[in-house]
Formats: C-alpha cells, sequence, structure tokens
C-alpha cells in the first residue's frame, strides 16, 4: 500500500512539474507505424470488410472475424464454415489486402 501511494504521488510530482503527461499515441484504423518510422497505409480497414474479402474468395458462410497477426503485419483471421459444415480458418493481411486459407 505505501509503494502503491509512493508511485502516485511520484506521477503526480512528474505531471505537475512538467505541466504536461506522457500518453501512448492512439492508432488511427486507417494508418499504423512501421519499425523504421514511415507511415504504413492500411488496405483492410475494418473486420467487415475483412469478412467481405475472406467470403468473396472462399465460398461458405462466416462465424467469427478476429484481429490477428498475419506475415508480421495486423490483420484478421476469420473462421468459416462450408455448405458441408466443414470449418476453416482464413486470414486477411491488413496491409497487402492478401487473402489466404490458414
Amino acid at each position: 500500500m505505501k509503494f502503491a501511494a509512493t508511485l502516485l504521488g511520484t506521477c503526480l510530482l512528474l505531471v505537475t512539474a512538467t505541466g504536461e503527461a506522457y500518453m501512448l499515441p492512439s492508432l488511427k484504423p486507417s494508418h499504423l507505424m512501421a519499425p523504421d518510422g514511415k507511415q504504413v497505409q492500411l488496405r483492410v480497414r475494418s473486420p467487415e470488410q475483412a469478412a467481405s474479402m475472406a467470403s468473396g474468395r472462399y465460398p461458405g458462410k462466416v462465424l467469427k472475424v478476429g484481429r490477428s497477426t498475419v506475415n508480421g503485419n495486423p490483420g484478421y483471421r476469420i473462421k468459416m464454415v462450408t455448405n458441408d459444415g466443414k470449418v476453416f480458418y482464413v486470414a486477411v493481411d491488413a496491409v497487402t489486402g492478401s487473402v489466404g486459407r490458414d
């Protein structure tokens, strides 16, 4: 408890001494920063767009869409089911726009 109070006091002191608080920048859905500091434009900007691309490429019904890392890039993993009941996954790379079956 004493440690938490000391930590809180130190943080408050830092904020009031500098006059500003440091926060992590928020990421906009349309771009990310690459490791070299350059801005990377996303080709796939929403889970709905990723699901549409997956169902356009592979026949079946979309069951679930989740955020994932694809080829080292941000992307989506889509769970789908075929008309005969077989479940499969599709990966969509948000940077390149590539769509592939997992």
